[in-house]
């Protein structure tokens, strides 16, 4: 993708400084940017991989008890909602 990229900028440098006649100017050389880009992006998905993985939030933590803790949540609430009545 970066040298698809790159060699496409090319072309349109090469249009744009040949004034509607490309073929009077050369292209440039665009080698030495795409070695470059290439390593910039391997440095940072290298850095990516090693990076450890997120922590879960607090509303994540909060949000799984309650999924695996539903139903005794419910039986809280309800035996609460009957001792209330019974006053």
């Amino acid at each position: 993708m970066v040298a698809r990229t790159f060699h496409r900028m090319a072309e349109i440098d090469q249009r744009l400084r040949g004034k509607g006649f490309p073929d009077r100017i050369q292209k440039r050389d665009v080698s030495v940017e795409i070695r470059r880009h290439h390593q910039y992006i391997d440095a940072h998905m290298t850095a990516l991989r090693r990076k450890p993985a997120a922590k879960p939030t607090v509303l994540h933590s909060l949000k799984q008890w309650f999924a695996r803790n539903y139903w005794q949540i419910i039986a809280i609430g309800v035996a609460i909602f009957m001792g209330w009545l019974a006053l």
